[in-house]
């Protein structure tokens, strides 16, 4: 189920960003799903770039030959990108813009023009120069009765600013964007926020396990615990065999051998059961029905088939009956009571949680650090998880500038118990613990280039809520309630 969950960290459109600022005098700021920020002028800046296509209509056009001599054409080191001759009336303004949208908060203007840009003398870049200069481009609106037609960008640019931008702009003191765009913001403040936030997550992604487990649920799916406390989620609720129930030689076989050999595999459960000639002709309608039968224990939930082919049974239910009295259990130092049974409040018919005494969960962790891999589970994670169930999601008490982003879930119990509606479809239980396969491509991280940490300034104080997973279930609602978490 963590496995899961951390699929929708592991790319940014995977999941959405809500921002709040802890101070409701100092508003953020957006333009429509785009970046937020504390500055106005910053997410005004890229507005007319990012929303042109939406008003506006381009046509380029080939004009006359520009005529005139030329010796030089100015070019961009980085790009290769032609300005134009020192001596053309449009050099001067192209530079001017190239400087202002890309390197004006980087370095002064002679400095720029010192290390990015360079003259040269080459008679073919003179005549691209020119080819390129021939071609016109004009802006045309499409948001008016009539439609203005505007010859330069920068024109079109100013009338984008006068008559559109005023109303794109959003602010409030909780704003939402995408994955992407939260990470594509100038502001520092927000995205460090949205980092730390990420990070502490993506250890331990306990918010979207809450927010996703509603939706499982509502799709009949059924969540269990297995060895190690490893929570999974499957389509089918396990269910150990009843003890002495009578069955089948097949099945008899696989249940015998899967208790034996647990994790075993489907091709080392035919040698055993089979024996060495099991691929032989002769085997064949044998190996049918051991198929059969392995399928009807997996659509029973009395065999476990993970999502690596292991097969295990189901864990044995407690005998209560074999339990000593209560003061009995109290006795046994520590809260453990003695033979490693389960907790004295549990035992003695009070309601059951999944949260044990935090000395017997980190004992658990350390057998797992010693286990085997495939059932790993780190001792955070487990510590964790069993604290979010006795307390729930609880909200930071102090908030700093900007304050931890949390990931949006709707603020549910984790289920101490396997959900007990029964399937929508019959599928082999199957947990749903890796492979994308119903979610968007996977990669190693969320952001290809890791946004630099910064020493906070002085600025508004905000905090970053939640990272809510995208389409974690058709019939998923298409906002929740916010928790925080610092």
């Amino acid at each position: 189920m963590f496995s899961t969950s951390k699929l929708f960290l592991e790319r940014p459109e995977r999941h959405r960003v809500k921002l709040t600022s802890s101070d409701a005098a100092v508003p953020l700021f957006q333009i429509q799903d785009g970046p937020v920020s504390f500055d106005r002028a910053l997410v005004e800046r890229n507005a007319f770039f990012t929303a042109k296509p939406d008003f506006y209509t381009e046509e380029t056009v080939q004009g006359e030959p520009i005529k005139g001599n030329f010796s030089n054409v100015a070019r961009v080191r980085a790009t290769g990108a032609l300005l134009g001759p020192t001596n053309h009336h449009g050099y001067q303004p192209a530079l001017r813009k190239l400087y202002e949208e890309r390197f004006s908060r980087r370095m002064s203007f002679p400095e720029f023009q010192q290390t990015e840009i360079e003259i040269v003398t080459d008679e073919q870049a003179v005549a691209d120069w020119k080819e390129q200069a021939r071609s016109t481009t004009t802006y045309t609106t499409t948001k008016e009765a009539e439609p203005i037609v505007f010859k330069t960008l920068f024109d079109t640019e100013q009338h984008f600013r006068k008559h559109y931008l005023p109303e794109l702009v959003k602010s409030g003191q909780t704003l939402e964007c995408s994955g992407q765009a939260a990470r594509a913001g100038g502001d520092r403040h927000v995205s460090a926020a949205v980092r730390e936030a990420w990070e502490a997550e993506s250890r331990f992604p306990q918010q979207i396990v809450n927010g996703l487990r509603p939706f499982l649920m509502e799709a009949g799916l059924h969540f269990f615990k297995h060895r190690k406390r490893i929570l999974f989620v499957s389509a089918t609720k396990p269910q150990r065999h009843p003890a002495g129930q009578v069955f089948s030689d097949g099945v008899t076989a696989i249940l015998q051998t899967v208790e034996a050999s647990p994790r075993i595999k489907r091709p080392d459960l035919a040698l055993k059961i089979l024996g060495e000639a099991h691929d032989t002709p002769e085997f064949t309608a044998r190996k049918a029905q051991l198929a059969a039968d392995l399928h009807y224990l997996i659509h029973e939930g009395q065999v476990i088939e993970f999502s690596d082919g292991a097969l295990e049974l189901p864990l044995a239910p407690l005998d209560k009956s074999a339990q000593p009295p209560q003061h009995q259990q109290q006795r046994g130092g520590k809260g453990k009571p003695g033979g490693g049974q389960r907790p004295a409040a549990a035992q003695a018919g009070a309601p059951a949680t999944e949260a044990e005494s935090e000395v017997e969960v980190m004992e658990e962790a350390a057998e797992t650090e010693s286990g085997d891999p495939a059932d790993a589970v780190t001792a955070e994670a487990v510590t964790a998880e069993a604290a979010a169930v006795e307390a729930g999601p609880t909200e930071s008490e102090t908030q700093t500038a900007p304050e931890a982003v949390s990931h949006e879930a709707v603020p549910t119990e984790v289920v101490a118990a396997p959900v007990e509606s029964e399937p929508a479809a019959e599928t082999a239980a199957t947990p749903v613990e890796s492979e994308a396969g119903t979610v968007a491509e996977a990669e190693t991280s969320i952001e290809a280039e890791p946004t630099p940490m910064h020493e906070p300034e002085p600025e508004p104080p905000a905090k970053v809520a939640s990272a809510t997973p995208v389409e974690a279930h058709p019939t998923a609602p298409a906002h929740s309630d916010e928790s925080h978490a610092s």
